[in-house]
């Protein structure tokens, strides 16, 4: 693996030579993707066909409802042939190859493997070709700039998916990790002919009915604790039955508990099966719940980090919660 030693603009122009040289691309993101990880996987799978590939847009969990207005998300699978072969592959938005998903299947991985990731949490060894930039706000920024590097134009479609990663990664360009080339991307992508509306409708305001009855029920689970610092979310099985909803439709709800007045750290607890936990952290400032999902296995970016944790809910939640404290202590 040489990828992670080289500068970003080096690594850029190696990506978008090994995407020209390739007949046969997998494009990859990580296990329960949003709006960045499936943006880029179709902008990805847009500039590799654009160079001459034969391209495989993949996820181990689909496409989301929400993320079904993107353009060719109907071609995304779950699945490959047994005898199914690449010259590269391209994973996203994750620089560690289980976030791939415990199902993706190992003929998936490539000769070559190129990573495109903004996240703090990494392996270096991920991949032959590294592109790397935790200063980037989404990983769309770098494969806007690998299109750049390659020289595909942008047409509609490509600035489409390209706008709903930068979109959603930056929370409409709210975050503080919005830079000044976040807002120069999106400029672009809006003089490429996309409807800046119709992305941000489609993202957040076509909300299915499941989602709200869940999100009813997960409100009130709220709990505020660390002397108004900490909120803590938990989503149950059961809450999925009753509401009709999935896993795909929680996506946001921990920003509610977040959204207290005087909270600092919020977390949600998605129960994926008996004793083991899904957990989503949040922070504001210099906060970092990416120290404590990396103690637990897991990764993210300063403000925004996630982990898997196995136990009982009591467990899980004062493991967790004795760790967020600690982190608050310390600020």
């Amino acid at each position: 693996m040489t990828g992670a030693a080289r500068p970003l603009g080096e690594a850029l122009a190696a990506a978008a030579a090994a995407l020209r040289r390739a007949t046969s691309v997998l494009v990859v993101a990580h296990e329960s993707p949003d709006g960045d990880a499936l943006g880029s996987t179709v902008a990805c799978g847009r500039v590799a066909k654009a160079l001459g590939a034969r391209v495989t847009l993949f996820n181990v969990d689909g496409c989301p409802d929400a993320l079904r207005f993107l353009p060719d998300s109907d071609q995304i699978v779950s699945s490959l042939p047994p005898d199914a072969r690449f010259d590269v592959t391209v994973l996203l938005d994750c620089s560690q190859r289980h976030r791939a998903g415990a199902r993706f299947p190992a003929n998936g991985w490539g000769d070559v493997v190129v990573c495109l990731d903004h996240h703090v949490t990494h392996d270096p060894d991920v991949a032959d070709i590294f592109v790397h930039d935790t200063a980037a706000a989404a990983t769309g920024e770098l494969v806007y700039q690998l299109a750049v590097a390659a020289g595909v134009a942008l047409d509609k479609e490509l600035a489409t998916a390209l706008y709903c990663a930068v979109l959603t990664d930056t929370g409409s360009f709210r975050y503080g990790s919005t830079r000044p080339e976040s807002m120069e991307i999106g400029a672009a992508l809006l003089r490429a002919g996309i409807n800046a509306w119709d992305v941000a409708s489609q993202v957040y305001e076509q909300v299915p009915l499941p989602r709200l009855r869940l999100l009813a029920d997960v409100l009130g689970t709220l709990e505020v604790s660390c002397a108004g610092r900490l909120a803590t979310l938990v989503i149950t099985r059961d809450m999925f039955d009753r509401s009709g909803a999935d896993e795909t439709m929680t996506d946001g709800f921990v920003n509610y508990a977040r959204s207290v007045r005087g909270v600092e750290v919020a977390a949600q607890l998605v129960e994926l099966g008996p004793e083991r936990y899904r957990v989503n952290l949040r922070s504001r400032g210099s906060v970092s719940v990416a120290d404590v999902a990396a103690h637990f296995g897991g990764g993210g970016h300063l403000n925004a980090a996630g982990c898997t944790l196995q136990g009982s809910l009591a467990d899980v939640r004062a493991a967790l919660d004795a760790a967020l404290e600690a982190t608050l202590a310390a600020v």
